[in-house]
């Protein structure tokens, strides 16, 4: 079986944070589809899942970001408190929002 160049591991978190303030909350993405586009080892990965608004008892307030297509799942969280990016439309990729990533 080849390996998958595109799979995160089930147990993987990422804060991520951004150079630009948001547009709006976090909130907002609850229950959407998100598609994730970023760069590993310079090859762009695009990755989409469902986003679910919830509290972290470690980061405070989340968007968790499931990827159910991968076999293991996976998913990114992005704390509310850090977030300092933008939000896109998803219309190119098939979701309802595009976050990419730098």
């Amino acid at each position: 079986m080849m390996p998958n160049k595109s799979f995160i591991p089930p147990q993987t978190r990422a804060v991520l944070e951004f150079d630009r303030p948001p547009r709006g909350s976090l909130a907002l993405l609850d229950g959407r589809s998100i598609a994730v586009r970023f760069h590993v080892q310079g090859e762009e990965r695009l990755l989409a899942g469902k986003g679910s608004f919830e509290s972290d008892r470690e980061l405070g307030a989340v968007l968790r970001i499931k990827f159910p297509a991968n076999p293991d799942g996976g998913e990114f969280l992005l704390s509310e408190s850090r977030w300092t990016g933008e939000i896109e439309s998803g219309d190119e990729v098939g979701c309802d929002f595009l976050i990419r990533l730098r």
